[in-house]
């Protein structure tokens, strides 16, 4: 018996050993346990979680309700008790800077802006502010009587003779140089009548320079064209016989482009034959026709120049009386004091009746 035992055990092992190394190797692995991977760990923990909690929730299955507290849910409570949301009131005080923000958006009034003068007056205060209105035209023109013979002189001279000419006015801004112009037209309108024609036209008031031919032909010519149409009549015109005109063009220095075409077509106008035109020139800088303009176009507007030089206190201070026209409202003290004033700062009349007004 024990033989037999010996062999079967012997057939054993040699069967074992006959086995391939493949299979032995197979079996070895699977015996051995496998690393625990990261989602494994991960689940594993996740469900003893949930575990624990069913084992509390167990436990609270056996505590009264009355004994529990209620979650907190997301949701909108909808009992009558909960607190109403506040609603912004509509009187609330704005805080001091929205209310400077407000005040910043106000526009500052122009000093020199013309506006039409008050209804008439119930005071002599009222008078005495409404003479010296910007808007308010004086009889008389003091402390430039000197230009305005001169500029009267030429244009008589040209008017009479029915020829051309030009002449270029220049002046710091508030010196009367429109103002004096004006005045002179007043007198040969009431001297000649309507023996010429009189055209004026301020460059500030165009939006670009070769608008000047359109609105020029509107007045002169009653003509409502573009640029280049009206130039074509204008340079027609002057070559026919016509009566005698005077074009004045204030704040010249705004039709000064980078070509400087339309002040030389301007000019060549007075070089027409048959050509009656005469041509005032305003504009604040002196040197302008040297400085700005080219050599042709300084050329045609000749040699003929004046210049206004700035009010000083005297002159200001008499400039005022005028207006007050021996109104006692102001203390003359008061005025000199104004007038002084400005004459230091520039000299303006506009501004000592703007200030003298207030």
């Amino acid at each position: 018996m024990s033989e037999q035992r010996l062999s079967s055990r012997s057939s054993k092992s040699r069967l074992s050993t006959n086995k391939p190394s493949t299979e032995v190797t197979s079996e070895l692995i699977s015996k051995k346990k496998a690393p625990t991977k990261y989602w494994e760990w991960v689940s594993s923990s996740e469900d003893e979680e949930e575990k624990e909690e069913n084992t509390i929730i167990g436990d609270l299955d056996s505590v009264p309700v009355e004994n529990l507290r209620p979650r907190c849910s997301k949701a909108k409570p909808t009992s009558s008790t909960s607190t109403p949301s506040r609603k912004p009131s509509s009187s609330s005080v704005s805080t001091p800077t929205s209310q400077a923000k407000k005040s910043t958006l106000t526009l500052t009034p122009t000093l020199h802006k013309r506006q039409d003068a008050p209804a008439t007056p119930s005071t002599p205060l009222q008078e005495a502010r409404n003479n010296l209105h910007l808007s308010k035209v004086p009889e008389s023109l003091p402390c430039r009587e000197a230009e305005f013979q001169s500029i009267y002189r030429f244009l008589l001279s040209k008017l009479s003779q029915s020829t051309t000419g030009c002449m270029y006015i220049s002046g710091v801004p508030g010196t009367g140089k429109t103002a004096t112009v004006h005045a002179v037209m007043r007198k040969l309108k009431l001297e000649m009548g309507n023996k010429f024609v009189y055209v004026e036209m301020n460059a500030l008031s165009i939006p670009e320079p070769k608008r000047a031919y359109s609105k020029i032909a509107e007045v002169l010519l009653n003509l409502d064209a573009p640029p280049e149409q009206a130039k074509a009549s204008l340079e027609r015109h002057f070559t026919r016989p016509h009566a005698p005109c005077v074009l004045l063009i204030d704040e010249l220095d705004y039709l000064c482009n980078k070509r400087q075409d339309v002040i030389y077509n301007i000019l060549e106008l007075l070089n027409k034959p048959k050509s009656k035109l005469i041509i005032l020139c305003i504009a604040n800088t002196m040197d302008l026709p040297e400085r700005t303009l080219k050599g042709k176009v300084s050329s045609r507007m000749g040699l003929t120049r004046l210049m206004f030089r700035p009010y000083d206190h005297h002159q200001l201070q008499e400039i005022v009386q005028n207006r007050l026209n021996n109104n006692k409202c102001f203390h003359a003290d008061a005025v000199q004091l104004v007038a002084r004033k400005v004459a230091a700062v520039s000299g303006d009349h506009l501004l000592c009746l703007c200030i003298a007004g207030k």
